[in-house]
């Protein structure tokens, strides 16, 4: 288990890395398009090309964002139940979690290959979108790998009363 648990964690940590890499580029692009603004000069399409990065940087931010807890999450009566019950209130959420994403990614499959199909493209650079939504079957597949790393810490600390049992 411990072994799943890291090649899931260091696959959603890939997965930051090239996002926090698009990250950087969006802010390249405003801070050069404010640069040649002054110019008359703008950047044509900005707008076009920070959007499709800010879907790159959120989309591949989700299973490290799931790794590191950076969501909300509300205890209050689960902090007062038994260690076994919390860890099966884990799985079971978990589990939900992880079909609901496994429906998302499938539609998104199914919705990209739609886009691929008709040609779909954005209005002023005829960047086509297909791709964009591929990368976020990618951040949505990066969160499914983190759940099921997250199934994997359930598993072990269930095994061992010693294991750190924070899923939430």
């Amino acid at each position: 288990m411990t072994e799943l648990v890291a090649v899931t964690d260091r696959f959603s940590r890939s997965l930051a890395h090239i996002g926090g890499t698009a990250l950087v580029a969006m802010m390249l692009l405003l801070v050069a398009n404010i640069v040649l603004r002054t110019f008359a000069a703008p950047i044509q399409s900005t707008y076009e090309v920070v959007s499709m990065a800010g879907l790159v940087v959120s989309a591949l931010a989700l299973g490290e964002a799931q790794v590191h807890r950076s969501h909300v999450s509300v205890d209050i009566v689960t902090n007062r139940l038994g260690r076994r019950v919390r860890l099966v209130i884990g799985a079971v959420v978990t589990l939900a979690s992880i079909a609901l994403f496994v429906q998302l990614a499938l539609s998104l499959l199914g919705y990209g290959l739609t886009m691929y199909a008709t040609g779909s493209a954005t209005e002023a650079l005829r960047i086509p979108l297909w791709p964009l939504v591929c990368l976020l079957l990618v951040g949505v597949l990066g969160l499914l790998a983190a759940l099921i790393g997250d199934l994997g810490r359930v598993t072990r600390s269930w095994r061992s009363p010693s294991a750190e049992a924070d899923i939430w």
